[in-house]
């Protein structure tokens, strides 16, 4: 959710794949196109990308070179399938830095302050539901974060 209102925030054309139960959901956070994931196959439909942000890894991000233009970037949070090397040189491929600290949060801050993102939907669980909270997690529908009230 964060990567779509920064990248509208910088300016960028957005076009997102999600299920069609999060449509208007990621429409809110400011994409310009939505493709259902179930119904449609995104490297059919788009090309000449300039950056693709994978979330999903695995064939996801094997497929995602195919909507990249030359001189394109796919930066990733997922790894894809073991052993995968790509079969493009023009594509330049980045791991995101997922740590934090406080340059960058500080830089969050400014940003929420500014209009220009808002934080997550929380859904919060107590400790002792970790389990179900864990099933809701890896269903990997989940919107925004998931938190555990420990007190």
């Amino acid at each position: 959710g964060f990567g779509i209102q920064y990248a509208k925030h910088i300016g960028a054309t957005v076009i997102t794949t999600a299920s069609a139960h999060n449509h208007d959901y990621v429409r809110s956070l400011g994409a310009d196109r939505v493709i259902d994931y179930n119904v449609e196959d995104f490297t059919q439909t788009v090309s000449g990308c300039d950056v693709v942000y994978d979330t999903v890894g695995g064939e996801v991000q094997v497929r995602s070179y195919e909507v990249l233009k030359p001189g394109g970037r796919l930066t990733w949070i997922a790894p894809a399938p073991a052993g995968y090397q790509p079969t493009r040189d023009d594509v330049r491929t980045l791991r995101a830095n997922v740590t934090r600290d406080r340059k960058h949060l500080e830089r969050m801050v400014e940003l929420f302050q500014a209009g220009a993102v808002w934080p997550p939907e929380i859904t919060r669980y107590q400790l002792t539901d970790a389990a179900e909270a864990h099933r809701v997690s890896e269903a990997r529908h989940l919107r925004g974060k998931l938190v555990f009230e420990v007190r």
